[in-house]
């Protein structure tokens, strides 16, 4: 058994539209052993902001790591709280973003998921 490293990225540059919620757990034998949280909340749901508010701290790529283990599960939640400028959809492209697990040196997952600007995405990783 060996701890997990998580890593998550975008290199889109209004990602601070968005709230990242990360929640799991790690497994030892089939139990939980350890939780993983993470929250990124950049503003409340439904804000319309011009610009990343002072203070922002990117959350473009986040690392975590676990206790050790040998399973885990994973969810992920982007969520938009503002909405992009224009309401032309031809306008507002998906963009990526990357997953990626590493457990006992080496990488176990590695995913780059589209995400829409308008609904943000849900991720469910399961080892």
């Amino acid at each position: 058994m060996a701890p997990y490293t998580i890593t998550l990225e975008s290199d889109f540059s209004e990602f601070w539209r968005f709230n990242l919620h990360v929640q799991g757990e790690v497994l030892a034998s089939g139990e939980r052993c350890d939780m993983v949280d993470f929250v990124a909340e950049v503003a409340s749901v439904g804000s319309d902001l011009d610009a990343p508010p002072i203070g922002y701290k990117p959350h473009d790529r986040v690392q975590l790591s676990t206790h050790k283990g040998d399973g885990l599960r994973l969810y992920i939640y982007i969520m938009p709280h503002t909405m992009p400028r224009t309401l032309k959809i031809s306008d507002t492209p998906d963009f990526e973003f990357c997953v990626t697990v590493e457990h006992e040196g080496k990488r176990v997952y590695h995913r780059r998921h589209v995400v829409s600007q308008w609904s943000g995405a849900n991720i469910e990783v399961s080892l």
